[in-house]
C-alpha cells in the first residue's frame, strides 16, 4: 500500500509595513485577512506614536505567501481596511 502525505506547498518570506491611524481592532482585522487567504506569519513588530492628536500605528510583518497573486490579493484587502493609509512590500537592503 503507497501512501502519501501530499506535497511540501513552497512559500516565499514578505516584509509588509502596514501604516494606519490608530485604532482598535486594527491588529485584528488585519490577522483575519491573513487567516481568510491562508497565509502565515512568521513575525510581527508594532508600535503606535502618539503626535499631538493623532496616533500613528506602524506594523512590520514577516508573511509566508504562496505567489504574487496571494501577496496582491492580500496587499490589495489590508489597504482597503479603515484608517489604513499605507501597505507595502519593503525589500530587503
Amino acid at each position: 500500500i503507497r501512501v502519501s502525505c501530499g506535497e511540501a506547498k513552497r512559500t516565499y518570506p514578505v516584509l509588509l509595513r502596514v501604516r494606519a491611524y490608530d485604532r482598535s481592532g486594527l491588529t485584528h482585522d488585519v490577522s483575519s485577512l491573513m487567516t481568510d487567504e491562508g497565509i502565515s506569519m512568521k513575525q510581527v513588530q508594532g508600535e503606535v506614536n502618539h503626535d499631538k492628536k493623532l496616533s500613528l500605528a506602524t506594523m512590520n510583518l514577516i508573511l509566508e505567501v504562496k505567489d504574487v497573486e496571494q501577496l496582491t490579493r492580500f496587499l490589495t484587502r489590508v489597504d482597503a481596511l479603515p484608517n489604513v493609509f499605507d501597505v507595502h512590500r519593503v525589500r530587503p537592503g
